[in-house]
């Protein structure tokens, strides 16, 4: 008889298991199926429901995929490459910021089980002379199905409106959690619904995660449980392949998962190393739009040299820890210093700091691929491409935000203004999500989330959207879209700023008190989602 101590569990991302298949635990990989013709099994309903939404701590940096349940050592697996990042697991790779405006709703519904009988006169027919000549360390004794759905919200930074939605949000949980019945929206809740910034969905069934629209994802599903044919693999329980070959006196590939400390250590320095990776990605990837400062080339070369050492790095080590975790999983004494697979973690931290840097001081950019530089030019070659750019004088300025794991971004004026007024002409070429115009005080530092710098003066698009001393105060918020031109107008000798869009002529103002938002002032943007653009034409 098998014990249930000795057992483990695993999501199942890779959805091929079925009762029979043999697992290698080592990997965390499904192999074979063996004929379990002669194995009676039994299905058991069980139709539990798991329904609730998850606020962050802006203190802590969550490590999604614990958060939602899945195994330690699969986690591992799959930072490691033994695993697909797909279906749950690939949260790991969500690719914005976490903070106070994030949510988490989370919808985990078990249909029913299916699972061999523990029977030891069932066990004894198995021929000892079957045992699998493969790395197999378990076998796949029960399977599990039902729906399980993440969903991350990015709210909008007002207040109003989060309360709003986290109202609207406990009601949509309470009546999936409490309720058969199909859900009924509101039109004025998918209004609300309709100011989210961006929906990321995870699940194990794949038409899902194509839903674009939370509130349509809820509408279906409480329908969906209903049909069991629509439920997808959710859990595997594996048992040790040495019960079913009791009398087998050969070798039995045996699993040992690692100790707590040392899967911790990995697994925080590979999300480390892997979340400034991205970061640096996202500035320097020869596939998207990246920028380049003239005076600073050195510099950005420099930043390309270390994303490459620490790219090099973290695959390398990738491949030691896959070597050093199969040598602990199968119970082989180990002989390697661990300190020393992580020897080069400090060029992933100078990697970190340059970008910042770069971020902190002001850029005048011009576009890689009109340079013509490419993926593989070295040192030299990019100078030289440098060197011969010339961008068109026609060209005004350009602010982009790149695809990236950030949520919004702050952009300054190089200029600082004390006396006199000085108008300002942007052409919007394309905007995604929110945008912001307005100034700021020089001495405020600069942050991501600069909208909330008491300095902070202006106005988001959408209703609700003005900010005064860092704080949205409601009213009315530009209306500009792609391809208006504003002129915003600083004017320090009246202390108030102006926004005008010519398509529409509509006209905003904000007095600046200059106990809050201090001489010198700068032209200060915030800009949100990819791909935005926006020319400063004067």
């Amino acid at each position: 008889m098998h014990s249930l101590t000795e057992t483990i569990t695993r999501t199942a991302i890779d959805i091929s298991g079925r009762v029979g298949s043999l697992y290698d635990g080592w990997r965390d990989q499904i192999l074979g199926t063996l004929d379990i013709n002669t194995m009676k099994t039994s299905t058991i309903r069980s139709r539990s429901l798991l329904c609730k939404v998850q606020k962050y701590d802006m203190n802590k940096s969550p490590n999604l995929a614990q958060m939602i349940g899945i195994e330690d050592e699969l986690r591992l697996s799959t930072l490691v490459n033994f695993v697909p990042k797909i279906g749950l697991s690939s949260i790991i790779d969500y690719p914005y910021s976490i903070n106070k405006y994030t949510r988490c709703f989370r919808y985990h519904y078990l249909d029913r089980k299916e699972h061999l009988f523990n029977d030891q006169n069932q066990i004894e027919k198995w021929n000892k002379t079957s045992m699998p000549d493969n790395s197999a360390t378990h076998m796949i004794t029960e399977i599990s199905f039902g729906i399980d759905i993440v969903v991350i919200l990015q709210l909008p930074p007002h207040d109003k409106l989060v309360n709003d939605i986290d109202t609207a949000l406990e009601k949509i949980q309470h009546h999936l959690q409490n309720s058969l019945e199909n859900m009924i929206i509101a039109s004025d809740v998918e209004r609300l619904f309709d100011q989210i910034l961006f929906t990321t969905v995870y699940s194990n069934i794949p038409k899902l995660v194509q839903i674009e629209k939370f509130l349509d994802l809820c509408h279906n599903l409480n329908q969906l449980k209903k049909n069991p044919t629509d439920c997808e693999l959710l859990k595997y329980r594996l048992t040790p392949i040495k019960w079913f070959f009791l009398e087998y006196t050969g070798d039995v590939t045996q699993y040992f998962p690692l100790e707590s400390e040392f899967r911790d250590i990995f697994e925080n320095d590979l999300l480390q190393s892997s979340i400034v990776l991205k970061q640096a990605c996202s500035r320097l990837d020869e596939n998207t739009r990246r920028f380049l400062q003239k005076h600073l080339a050195l510099q950005l070369l420099e930043v390309h040299q270390l994303y490459s050492q620490g790219k090099i790095y973290h695959e390398d080590v990738i491949q030691r820890l896959q070597s050093l975790i199969i040598t602990i999983r199968s119970g082989q004494e180990i002989d390697v210093d661990i300190g020393q697979i992580f020897r080069n973690e400090p060029h992933l931290q100078a990697k970190a700091d340059m970008i910042s840097e770069l971020q902190r001081q002001e850029f005048e950019y011009c576009n890689a691929a009109d340079c013509g530089i490419q993926d593989g030019d070295d040192q030299t070659i990019i100078e030289q491409k440098l060197t011969q750019y010339k961008p068109s004088p026609q060209s005004g300025k350009v602010v982009v935000v790149q695809d990236g794991p950030y949520n919004y971004t702050e952009v300054r004026g190089k200029n600082e203004y004390t006396t006199g007024h000085r108008t300002l002409c942007f052409k919007i070429e394309q905007l995604n999500g929110w945008s912001l115009f307005g100034i700021i005080s020089k001495s405020s530092p600069l942050q991501e989330h600069s909208y909330s710098s008491p300095s902070c003066y202006g106005w988001y698009n959408g209703d609700y959207f003005v900010y005064r001393n860092g704080q949205s105060v409601g009213g009315q918020g530009h209306d500009a879209v792609e391809n208006d031109i504003v002129n915003l107008t600083i004017d320090c000798d009246h202390r108030l700023i102006r926004l005008i869009n010519e398509r529409t002529n509509r006209t905003l103002e904000l007095l600046v008190d200059i106990d809050k938002c201090p001489f010198p002032w700068q032209l200060h943007l915030n800009l949100n989602l990819a791909p935005t653009r926006i020319r400063i034409l004067s």
